[in-house]
């Protein structure tokens, strides 16, 4: 097997920019951040793929950033959920939006959405929050 290089890891995320909600695309994206020893991402990213995680994509609604992660106590659980994060995950997400609202976390990209959440992800791990 050939070692993961930087430029695979670009290919995956253009690809899932693509299809954001492949989660077969998120687990490859998942070995090549865990080949390239980015093992915290490869974790997150694995969990987003066995929950059925990722951003939302509101098109032109933000200027500040069209991709989101929703807070799950500020909206309908009957609703579709993909984009939801645990309370204690989405609470520590850096908001990249203008705005500071208790609805929705935005970003300008897919990639940024979920940077911020990988970030969130290896602080949290570190304090010892186990994924459900």
């Amino acid at each position: 097997m050939t070692p993961t290089t930087s430029a695979d890891i670009e290919r995956l995320h253009r690809a899932l920019d693509k299809r954001p909600h492949e989660q077969m695309l998120r687990l490859l994206l998942a070995d090549a951040y865990e080949e390239a020893g980015d093992e915290s991402a490869a974790e997150c990213l694995r969990w987003m793929a066995k929950k059925d995680r990722h951003p939302l994509e509101l098109k032109g609604v933000w200027p500040s950033g069209n991709w989101q992660w929703w807070n799950p106590e500020q909206y309908n659980l009957a609703e579709p959920q993909y984009n939801h994060l645990p309370p204690s995950l989405w609470y520590q997400l850096q908001n990249a939006g203008d705005e500071s609202i208790d609805l929705a976390k935005r970003y300008r990209t897919r990639r940024e959405a979920e940077e911020a959440l990988f970030a969130t992800w290896k602080v949290a791990r570190a304090k010892g929050w186990i994924p459900e």
